[in-house]
């Protein structure tokens, strides 16, 4: 039996106008949506209103707020109107709710949309509130972030505070020369010297990899001068060929190794240095020895120009005067093509990925 909605009963005529209240809140004017946006809203709210209504409200950047607030209020429309029509004898307008889900079609129902009215009263009273303050949200942990503040000559420091007997004291070594990935050093890099006993070849199966994406081979050739460079030679003479430098372990445990030595040799520097923290500073050191972007891409492994932007930047000042070739890179070669990206503006240089900087 339906409830008597003329019945001037005050408990009734509260629940009328708390109802209206409501649904003044929640802007019943609002045209009708699409079918695909009447999901995505019924499934968002879903989610949402599990949790705390000052957490879904407040802990999401500016334009995900929006959303939730426009995907709670058609929510809370449907399911209002729905009850209410049931509650009166309609058919539901939104179809969201079967009316042979209420065997109770009088105060059952009433009580129903009280706590519908509810929940809707706590989350529009969280969308509205402009006094909360949340803690912000940590940053995210850049692999370039605190290089600038670290020594010049870093690397070596720490390749002199690693042990002789270091289980990846090898793979160490090549990170530092080329800015390996380590989940390249994993996998193998072969390590040879070449005739002229002073160049160092190494042919690194990459990461990354996908259908369009990274470069399976690349091989890259370094006369670098620096201590770990000499201990590759060293292995190369004894090897009398080929050297295999693996690291048998998974990715993590090697930057964990990286790290563990980063804070010995600098126990006073604030940010973890990280096998990523190489690739960085060779990306720097290149740029600065006004390397093509081409060549750049080959180093590191990419097959587009555009994802080298990202590592490091050029070294403007009294940064930029380092040893003549620092990186000591003079060829590299990938088994497929790269991409040249093109900056957006003519003759801007780029700095980040896909941003591009006009020219002053």
């Amino acid at each position: 039996m339906t409830h008597d909605l003329d019945n001037p009963d005050p408990y009734w005529l509260e629940f009328q106008a708390r109802l209206e209240r409501v649904l003044l809140r929640l802007d019943t004017d609002k045209p009708a949506v699409s079918a695909s946006t009447h999901s995505a809203y019924l499934k968002a709210c879903r989610r949402g209103l599990l949790l705390v209504p000052g957490v879904w409200g407040h802990e999401a950047s500016p334009r995900t707020r929006s959303y939730r607030r426009a995907a709670f209020r058609y929510w809370a429309r449907t399911q209002l109107y729905d009850r209410y029509d049931i509650l009166a004898g309609r058919e539901p307008r939104f179809g969201t709710v079967a009316p042979e889900t209420f065997s109770d079609r009088g105060l059952g129902l009433v009580h129903d949309i009280e706590e519908h009215l509810t929940v809707c009263e706590g989350h529009l009273d969280a969308f509205d509130r402009t006094d909360v303050e949340f803690p912000p949200k940590p940053q995210s942990k850049s692999k370039r972030i605190g290089l600038s503040t670290l020594p010049r000559g870093w690397r070596t420091r720490l390749w002199k505070v690693v042990p002789k007997n270091a289980p990846y004291r090898d793979a160490i070594a090549v990170m530092s020369v080329i800015g390996a990935r380590p989940s390249e050093l994993t996998k193998g890099i072969g390590v040879r010297l070449d005739s002229d006993n002073k160049t160092l070849i190494f042919r690194v199966n990459g990461a990354k990899v996908t259908a369009t994406q990274g470069q399976p081979i690349r091989v890259i050739r370094s006369i670098s001068a620096r201590p770990e460079a000499d201990h590759l030679r060293d292995k190369c003479r004894q090897a009398n060929g080929v050297v295999l430098i693996r690291a048998a372990c998974r990715p993590g445990r090697l930057g964990d190794t990286v790290t563990h030595y980063g804070s010995v040799a600098f126990p006073r520097h604030q940010y973890s240095i990280s096998p990523y923290s190489y690739r960085h500073l060779l990306g720097r050191e290149l740029k600065t020895e006004d390397t093509g972007r081409e060549q750049i891409a080959a180093v590191l492994g990419h097959i587009s120009t555009r994802t080298g932007s990202a590592y490091g930047r050029k070294a403007r000042g009294s940064g930029s005067r380092q040893p003549t070739l620092a990186s000591g890179v003079v060829a590299a070669k990938g088994s497929r093509a790269i991409t040249v990206s093109k900056p957006r503006h003519p003759g801007a240089r780029i700095d980040r990925a896909g941003k591009g900087r006009k020219p002053s």
